[in-house]
């Protein structure tokens, strides 16, 4: 998670992770809105924070359920964004 200083910070800094880590479909109902990247990582925001779940270095199945890991990404940030207050 990075907080930045401000929106305008906070905007840029969103948008620059789509550009590096390619921005491969939305996940709006996460957070203030959310993306999955080409890996399957998953990049959302809230506030003046972002958070970046990267599971770029995970297996390709996970568990005994054999999750992937852009399950797995989506299940962490869920929880997280779920504890975020905005405080």
């Amino acid at each position: 998670m990075k907080e930045l200083p401000d929106r305008p910070a906070t905007d840029r800094y969103y948008q620059g992770l789509g550009v590096r880590l390619g921005d491969a479909g939305t996940l709006g109902t996460l957070g203030e809105g959310g993306f999955m990247t080409t890996n399957g990582s998953v990049v959302t925001r809230k506030d003046n924070k972002v958070l970046l779940v990267d599971v770029g270095r995970l297996p390709p199945k996970l568990g005994r359920w054999d999750l992937g890991p852009g399950a797995v990404a989506r299940t962490v940030a869920t929880a997280i964004i779920g504890c975020w207050t905005g405080d």
